[in-house]
């Protein structure tokens, strides 16, 4: 009998797997609706959460989630969701669940979302939800009510095309009704942001703020067979050049946003698997337009006139990148290459600025911190900027700051000149919202009010080649006033052990763990 037993555990511990991923920065917030980053939803969203709708990683197309079902009415403004039986909460020391998720999370979730006056938002007014406010779904949304205990009814005030997409944003991801009444009750809803329970592959067990995360295995997940993994460990390390040195030692089994200089070396190491694929994202110089000379179309014009953006590709992406036409990636159904724009011209551009009467230009050029597969090396890329500025007469100071803190001077509109970008979804929607007057994403304090009717327009329409057609004209006010200058379109790269099984790429560039096992 003895013996049998010890079988059983010899057997039991040879498939138990722990999986290692080395990520370049952690989560600002355990709280799913808060974050905004490609970390946020790698390290929270995707392993610990669900959302009514999902999309495949692999094709971008819609499918159901915590929904395993879903009707729209004729106009556009009435979605009722059938929601899936027997999902199970997590069951954590903190918490234990009385009953499977029903109608009551999904209300609770949503409305905690889209109504500041909410009793689950009085405790903490000074919360702010990125996308939610980005996106203007609280504008957008007229209510969210239960259609008995498996039946949700959301009814919209217009039309919107990209609604359904919003819902498939790890920011919409449901919590526990019971939860967050047994926080509001003790006044202790800020615990959210520290110990989540989601209904998702995996379940928070602890962490080092800034250093690692432990998660496990959610045994009652509702996707039969998953997770494989029984713990998944999410270890921060914003070195790239460290995480790429790990990876190879075998101290991590996965790693992001490694450099690009070391993709091809890395594709050839016989022990490692790299996953190389075109991004849906898009790289950006702002030019805060509310600040002189910026305000200026003719100054704008130059500056971008001025960098050689062929070099960026070379020297910051190692040709695994596309140059950027337009706010969208060829992946877009509405991209187009028809609206080009100005090739590199300094003698242009000095003739502009002289023109316009500015001398001894001197601007503040923002660099981010960290690596994102839109921009993986921005201080590199500020630096040839301000090459290329000093030669049409432009002095640029280079700026950072912590990321926290870079993305807070962003939203106070401290710049003057900034890199940033997105990582792009699959409606066009959330990037051109992004430069509607007073959008919160509006990075470049711009304003223009057809731009915006076109926008609106688009966001309406069910065909995806009519609002295609308006988001080119939309696209060639951008491309004119040149609030911004788009760079490039970055590859994204999974490098793992070759060990790793089961992975799905995303051009998103994320990472998830739910379809992963360690072979022996």
């Amino acid at each position: 009998m003895l013996r049998i037993l010890l079988c059983i555990l010899l057997v039991s511990s040879a498939h138990a797997a722990t999986l290692r991923h080395c990520a370049e920065a952690g989560p600002s917030s355990l709280d799913p609706a808060i974050g905004n980053t490609l970390p946020d939803h790698d390290a929270v969203g995707a392993p610990l959460f669900n959302t009514l709708i999902e999309v495949d990683r692999a094709s971008g197309r819609l499918q159901p989630g915590l929904a395993e079902a879903w009707t729209i009415s004729a106009d556009g403004r009435d979605y009722r969701f059938r929601l899936r039986r027997g999902v199970a909460f997590h069951h954590r020391p903190w918490f234990t669940p009385s009953r499977p998720l029903d109608a009551r999370d999904v209300v609770q979730s949503l409305q905690r979302l889209l109504d500041p006056q909410h009793a689950l938002r009085l405790q903490s007014p000074a919360l702010i939800f990125p996308y939610v406010l980005s996106f203007g779904l609280p504008a957008l949304v007229e209510r969210v009510s239960a259609e008995g205990r498996w039946g949700v009814h959301i009814r919209l005030r217009e039309a919107s095309a990209p609604f359904l997409r919003h819902l498939a944003q790890p920011f919409a991801a449901i919590q526990s009704a019971e939860y967050l009444s047994q926080l509001r009750a003790r006044g202790q809803l800020a615990e959210l942001a520290r110990a989540p329970i989601g209904t998702g592959p995996f379940m928070f067990d602890s962490q080092v703020p800034g250093s690692l995360l432990r998660y496990v295995r959610h045994p009652q997940y509702w996707q039969a067979g998953r997770p494989k993994l029984d713990k998944l460990l999410i270890r921060i390390e914003p070195d790239a050049a460290v995480r790429s040195q790990k990876l190879r030692t075998a101290e991590c089994d996965t790693a992001s946003m490694l450099p690009m200089a070391d993709w091809d070396r890395l594709a050839r190491e016989p022990d490692l698997q790299l996953h190389n694929l075109a991004g849906s994202n898009i790289g950006q110089l702002v030019f805060n337009t509310a600040k002189p000379p910026l305000n200026q179309r003719a100054v704008r014009a130059a500056l971008s006139l001025a960098i050689d953006r062929q070099a960026l590709l070379r020297a910051v992406y190692h040709g695994h990148a596309q140059l950027a036409r337009g706010l969208l990636p060829p992946s877009s159904w509405a991209y187009t290459s028809q609206l080009p724009l100005p090739a590199y011209d300094p003698d242009r551009a000095r003739r502009l600025l002289a023109a316009a009467g500015v001398g001894a230009l001197q601007i503040k050029l923002w660099a981010m911190p960290i690596a994102r597969v839109y921009n993986p090396n921005a201080r590199l890329m500020a630096e040839m900027i301000q090459a290329d500025w000093a030669r049409v007469g432009v002095r640029a100071e280079i700026i950072s700051f912590e990321w926290g803190e870079y993305r807070r001077r962003l939203d106070a509109d401290e710049h003057e000149a900034a890199l940033i970008g997105w990582t792009l979804s699959a409606d066009p929607d959330p990037i051109f919202s992004s430069l509607r007057c007073g959008n919160q994403d509006n990075r470049s304090d711009w304003c223009n009010p057809a731009y915006d009717a076109l926008v609106e327009r688009a966001r309406g329409l069910g065909s995806e080649a009519a609002r295609s057609r308006l988001y080119r004209r939309a696209q060639a006010i951008v491309r004119d006033e040149l609030p911004l200058l788009p760079l490039a379109h970055g590859g994204v790269a999974f490098a793992m052990r070759r060990n790793v099984q089961g992975f799905v790429p995303s051009p998103l560039g994320s990472f998830r763990f739910d379809t992963v096992n360690l072979a022996p």
